[in-house]
């Protein structure tokens, strides 16, 4: 058994290990990697802080383990189980069994998901069984954090305008220079701020100076506040077994419920190749766009053997409708358009001599046009010349 790293953020050095592993099966002792696991999670959080313990383990579940010392192997997993319970841990155990892991030792297969079903009875642990990478993706149970405080970018930030005391021309020439002073030097301040005398609602924010151009409007300060860690909360919910059997759901109502949320619970491939691009792009910023992944291809792309096997459907639409190019109508040069003119009445009737010079021009100039087709405006006349 060997550790990879301890346990800490996860960062783009975790990634890059994870990218680093070699391919391949090798059979391991999964049991062994739950009790690592708890022993790193009890040293970096001591007997407290139940709510951050959480182990996950993804595993095949298709090699033996061990016999154990003392007892059997069944007395091992309820010991290990009633020791995760009483530290709360809780534990996400996803078994991978592709069609090659059927294949092997089913007796095997079947003892150690009767184990796996022990963790689940004996503690907070959850089973899932998944059958392709991609359905992987959502077998993980993410937490829901809800943050009170949003950062959304400069923008979006509420700002609280200070101004100095009206009427007090020492405040006033104080904070003035201060503000004049930090906006030459090209510096803000980290302040502490209580609204109220008393008051236990404290927050830390910035204080940006205002100069003004006017005369009558003083200089003042914006004052932004800064989102924190401590904002950020995590809400435990209760669990449903403390509640009456009527109001707790069965086991057929849970194993839909939990297909639902399996089946929901899917990365967007779109945003998935969007964000690994960011990445690549932030590390080498030359770096072209890497090919879709083969996974990812196959929910993204046209299924080319199902496109096979209806390409006559797809011929017989095709040959059933005709398309055809919709050609565009040209003008006719009648088409005269008369703006009422404003002005005296001789301007009005120059206007007027002008557009009908300009409409018997026009009108000369059409009829020694060849006429092709009987258009919209005189069809009778433009068969006439045709005919002619």
């Amino acid at each position: 058994m060997t550790v990879l790293r301890n346990i800490k953020v996860v960062d783009e050095d975790l990634v890059d290990a994870l990218q680093n592993l070699p391919r391949g099966r090798v059979p391991g002792d999964f049991l062994d990697a739950i009790v690592v696991g708890m022993d790193m999670l009890i040293k970096k959080f001591g007997q407290n802080n139940k709510g951050k313990k959480r182990l996950c383990l993804i595993t095949n579940a298709a090699t033996p383990i061990e016999d154990p010392f003392e007892g059997t192997k069944e007395d091992q997993v309820n010991t290990i189980a009633t020791q995760m319970e009483a530290q709360g841990m809780k534990m996400d155990c996803v078994i991978v069994r592709m069609k090659q892991d059927r294949e092997t030792n089913r007796r095997v297969m079947e003892e150690n998901d009767f184990l796996m079903s022990v963790f689940s009875n004996k503690s907070s642990s959850k089973v899932v069984y998944v059958e392709s990478p991609t359905s992987l993706l959502g077998a993980l149970r993410t937490r829901n954090i809800s943050p009170v405080t949003i950062y959304r970018g400069d923008f979006e930030i509420s700002t609280v305008e200070d101004q100095a005391e009206p009427g007090n021309k020492k405040s006033i020439l104080a904070l003035s220079a201060l503000a004049r002073a930090m906006k030459e030097m090209n510096k803000v301040a980290i302040v502490r701020c209580v609204w109220r005398q008393g008051q236990g609602i404290v927050v830390v924010g910035v204080l940006t100076p205002d100069v003004s151009d006017k005369d009558n409007a003083p200089d003042s300060f914006y004052f932004i506040i800064l989102p924190c860690a401590e904002n950020v909360r995590e809400f435990q919910f209760p669990s449903f077994i403390n509640l009456p059997s009527l109001m707790q759901p069965n086991e057929k109502q849970q194993h839909a419920a939990d297909k639902l949320v399996q089946m929901l619970d899917l990365a967007p491939p779109g945003k998935q190749r969007y964000y690994r691009y960011l990445d690549l792009k932030s590390k080498h910023p030359d770096v072209a766009v890497p090919p879709l992944d083969e996974t990812l291809q196959k929910t993204t792309e046209p299924d080319l053997e199902l496109l096979s096997q209806n390409k006559s459907i797809i011929e017989e639409l095709r040959r059933s409708f005709e398309l055809k190019d919709n050609p565009k109508l040209k003008k006719s040069a009648r088409r005269v358009i008369k703006e009422r003119p404003s002005g005296s009445d001789e301007e009005r009737e120059e206007f007027d001599k002008d557009a009908d010079a300009k409409a018997i021009d026009s009108m000369e100039y059409s009829s020694k046009m060849k006429v092709e087709k009987i258009g919209d405006v005189n069809p009778v006349k433009d068969f006439e010349e045709m005919m002619s």
